[in-house]
């Protein structure tokens, strides 16, 4: 008789790969308070190398923020996304491109995606980047870290920290430091 002690469970998480640092989603299967993936050998969907799946690591333990790092792109966005940017000084509308997007307060530095206008000194000149991948089938992805630990952004008003990789769909919220709310508009 299986006891609920000894009951598999698989579970869809982010975990790192230990030659490139990035999260990718895997099954993980828990049993008897354990978790493994099944498999000696995997590959990194994003440098392309392969590691033993020991070396692999889990994102910090379940807690509010990794639970929705779990949630892949689940929206058939064939359209990319924009971006809806408020601050107490301005608006504005940005259009994400594929690739790495990254926004910052506005400044001299020639290197942000996307510039904000804002006064606002909890903003780092480069605080987020929005990663935009594009899969065989042409279903976009959107992926959000913060580049600094201080750098302080919450989605859906849950604290992202410094390492997590937020996927973001068209009901996400974005909040950068204390002045700037940004939220995802379809282009179409």
């Amino acid at each position: 008789m299986e006891t609920a002690k000894n009951k598999e469970i698989r579970n869809t998480k982010i975990i790192f790969c230990p030659l490139c640092g990035k999260g990718q989603e895997t099954i993980i299967i828990t049993k008897e308070d354990r978790n493994y993936i099944e498999g000696d050998i995997m590959e990194c969907r994003n440098c392309g190398k392969r590691s033993r799946t020991k070396q692999w690591k889990l994102s910090p333990p379940d807690n509010i923020v990794t639970q929705i790092c779990r949630i892949r792109q689940k929206y058939n966005l064939e359209t990319l996304m924009k971006l809806h940017i408020h601050t107490s000084e301005t608006e504005m509308i940005a259009t994400l491109e594929p690739g790495i997007n990254s926004i910052g307060r506005e400044s001299d530095n020639r290197d942000v995606t996307i510039p904000v206008a804002t006064s606002d000194k909890t903003i780092s000149r480069k605080h987020i980047t929005i990663t935009v991948e594009k899969d065989s089938q042409g279903i976009y992805t959107y992926m959000l870290s913060t580049l600094k630990k201080q750098n302080i952004a919450y989605v859906n008003k849950l604290q992202v920290l410094y390492g997590d990789i937020i996927y973001l769909n068209q009901q996400s919220t974005i909040k950068l430091g204390s002045s700037i709310t940004i939220t995802m508009i379809s282009e179409s």
